[in-house]
């Protein structure tokens, strides 16, 4: 059963001090005294830690910086890639670049495109299923 709103402004009022909902958020995405963008990023690196620890994958690296510069000029900010590691393919160790999307936006694809234009790389997207 759906209640009514009763008139009652749900959320902080206006002018209220915000700062103890960020904290608490940010507890909740919290792992190993690292602050995550969400819990699902948070979760996955957990799950590809105890692969690293089990030696499925090796040099597990996160928020790793690609420059987006073109002829020597930076033409924006640079792309941080969630998670970068190697894992056994096919008799040898192969690099995975992947992110983490619970929403995949307009600009977020662009800045992709980018980013594997100008390194050569291709991009795993891990969604929530």
């Amino acid at each position: 059963m759906i209640k009514a709103n009763s008139g009652r402004r749900s959320g902080p009022k206006i002018g209220t001090h915000h700062k103890p909902i960020a904290r608490a958020a940010a507890s909740t995405r919290t792992l190993d005294g690292i602050v995550f963008d969400s819990v699902f990023e948070m979760n996955r690196w957990a799950a590809l830690r105890l692969r690293e620890q089990a030696g499925i994958v090796r040099n597990l690296q996160r928020q790793v910086p690609y420059s987006l510069t073109v002829n020597g000029q930076k033409v924006a900010r640079d792309y941080r890639l969630d998670f970068q590691y190697e894992t056994f393919v096919d008799g040898a160790w192969r690099v995975v670049y992947e992110e983490t999307k619970q929403f995949d936006t307009d600009i977020q694809k662009f800045r992709r495109k980018i980013v594997q234009a100008l390194h050569g790389i291709n991009i795993t997207i891990q969604t929530r299923e």
